[in-house]
């Protein structure tokens, strides 16, 4: 068995049914807190130049407001999400296409396609067991979209017109995807949704943002679907197929500094190949990924017995992120490099 604690500071407990040994790591917990500053406090009326930048602002396109007030109603739009199998095998990508139709009388810009921000095209996903599946697109997360994009990530949606974009719900990372692991065989209910709050364009030549008046923010919603996976394909690339085709299984928990435990981390963990090209012989490859629930628990199972170490990785956007590497102690291990620490 190996346990391993990663502290948010994170501590992840970390057990292997083909290693052995027990460890807690604990991270500096010194963290920086923000300061909370009562509104009230600071709050002013403008005076006379200030009002009239607002105005020069505001008929520029350039409002200080976070957000643009949508002239149409989300009402009069429709989203949904269509995925292009219903079926697919253990770990296999997920193609959907993500459709935004313009029923109202009036044309609108939005920020579409091209990267795939978990937190613009959503998707709230669900095992048969009640697992709630993660889907990042970089690591560690970022949250959010840009309020200004790049001119040509623009689009006018005329009334009566649609767009679409294409989408992979993949173990792969790639400029349309988002990385989702579906890694138990069972159905999955998803959820889309959709959230816009990009409402300006950056003039690249001087790098001046200019607002766009007809930017259309909001959110919208689309009918849930699902979908059933079974066990692993043919089609997955050989060394991702034997990373989840072992007889190793690593639990664990993620709590605070405190050992309070952290619900909705996601966790990371990888394997140890060996490489030719590598300094020190191996190369890390990232073969799972999940969410912990209400009591910090978090599991991954099959495992590759031949992996000499997992290197396990959790991140909360409350906490910073922690990791720490795993021996497995499944067999004798020469170290190529300097020696990890045994658990």
């Amino acid at each position: 068995v190996i346990l391993l604690g990663l502290v948010l500071p994170l501590s992840i407990v970390v057990s292997s049914t083909e290693a052995a040994g027990r460890k807690q790591v604990k991270t500096n917990p010194n963290k920086t807190q923000a300061t909370d500053v009562s509104a009230a406090a600071n709050t002013r009326s403008p005076n006379k130049k200030e009002k009239a930048q607002r105005a020069e602002n505001t008929s520029a396109g350039t409002t200080d407001k976070a957000t643009a007030t949508p002239a149409v109603a989300a009402s009069e739009l429709s989203y949904t999400v269509t995925p292009k199998v219903h079926r697919l095998k253990r770990n296999g990508g997920l193609w959907c296409k993500a459709e935004l139709t313009n029923n109202s009388k009036q044309p609108i810009t939005v920020y579409w396609g091209d990267y795939a921000f978990p937190d613009m095209y959503r998707f709230q996903i669900t095992s048969e067991s009640g697992r709630n599946i993660p889907n990042v697109r970089y690591w560690p997360p970022i949250t959010g979209v840009p309020t200004a994009a790049r001119s040509k990530d623009m689009h006018r949606v005329e009334p009566g017109k649609s767009i679409t974009y294409d989408m992979l719900l993949t173990t792969l990372p790639g400029a349309n995807c988002q990385t989702t692991f579906f890694d138990e065989p069972g159905k999955y209910s998803i959820r889309p949704s959709l959230k816009l709050v990009t409402h300006s364009v950056i003039d690249e030549a001087n790098s001046s943002v200019r607002r766009i008046p007809d930017a259309w923010t909001g959110e919208l919603a689309t009918k849930p679907f699902t979908i059933t996976v079974g066990e692993l394909g043919a089609d997955l690339v050989p060394n991702i197929k034997e990373g989840l085709a072992g007889r190793v299984q690593v639990t664990g928990r993620v709590v605070t500094h405190g050992a309070k435990p952290v619900a909705s981390a996601i966790v990371r963990v990888s394997h140890r190949r060996p490489s030719q090209g590598s300094i020190d012989g191996f190369y890390t490859q990232m073969i799972g990924q999940t969410q912990t629930d209400a009591a910090g628990r978090f599991s991954f199972k099959r495992l590759p017995e031949s992996s000499p170490a997992f290197p396990v990785e959790a991140w909360h956007p409350d906490h910073p992120m922690s990791a720490e590497t795993v021996a497995n102690d499944a067999k004798s291990v020469l170290w190529q490099a300097s020696p990890m620490k045994r658990r």
